[in-house]
């Protein structure tokens, strides 16, 4: 009777079987795991990436912003001293024509002097020789 009967499964190999889906399940399970803390890993190093280019970004835009407002205040400034430079000299101009015209004046004044001076002698000389004649004996 022994040999007719079928071999019945031993407690060691039912639970080998059982182990064995155990493992599978714990071995999917780390997997899984493992899966989604690279996922995470790698999300989170994207994210800080992209934060650390952002940050670079705004970076670049503010040293961008005061190269900007630099050579804006430098024109500017630059404007004001040309400006000032220009009044300084329009003013120098006005001086020395003011003094160029003065000068000239003083001297159409003193040549008017003397052509007058040079007419009265003129004209006394003028007299005198009309006072005195070809006949006079005096």
């Amino acid at each position: 009777m022994a040999a007719s009967q079928p071999n019945k499964p031993t407690m060691k190999e039912d639970g080998e079987d059982e182990m064995a889906g155990w493992w599978e399940k714990a071995a999917k399970k780390l997997r899984e795991e493992d899966a989604a803390k690279l996922k995470k890993k790698k999300e989170e190093e994207l994210e800080e990436k992209r934060k650390e280019e952002e940050r670079a970004s705004n970076a670049m835009r503010a040293r961008e912003q005061a190269l900007v407002r630099k050579c804006e205040e430098a024109q500017k400034k630059r404007l004001k001293d040309f400006e000032e430079g220009t009044i300084k000299l329009w003013a120098i101009a006005a001086e020395k024509k003011e003094r160029e015209e003065k000068i000239f004046m003083e001297r159409v004044v003193k040549e008017a002097h003397l052509i007058r001076k040079r007419e009265e002698e003129e004209e006394e000389e003028k007299k005198k020789k009309k006072g005195k004649g070809p006949c006079s004996t005096q």
